[in-house]
């Protein structure tokens, strides 16, 4: 499964490289920034059915990679 982000950047490529959509014109550069502004999501579904020790440790490994891309940690 994609993430909102990762579908949209999908879309926004499709637009320019198969229907040949200037990525120059306003609406593709505004596309563009909301994608790049979208944050991107974990996928809770899967969380929400692991056990608490698990998500825990999940949780640890998401903020330690999240550290070593310079992202703040999770709450």
């Amino acid at each position: 499964m994609t993430t909102d982000k990762e579908h949209l950047q999908w879309m926004l490529n499709r637009l320019a490289d198969v229907h040949g959509e200037n990525r120059n014109v306003d609406y593709m550069m505004r596309m563009q920034k909301i994608i790049d502004n979208t944050e991107t999501e974990l996928n809770l579904h899967l969380v929400s059915s692991c056990s608490n020790e698990r998500a825990d440790k999940l949780e640890e490994r998401i903020n330690q990679l999240g550290k070593h891309l310079g992202y703040a940690p999770m709450s």
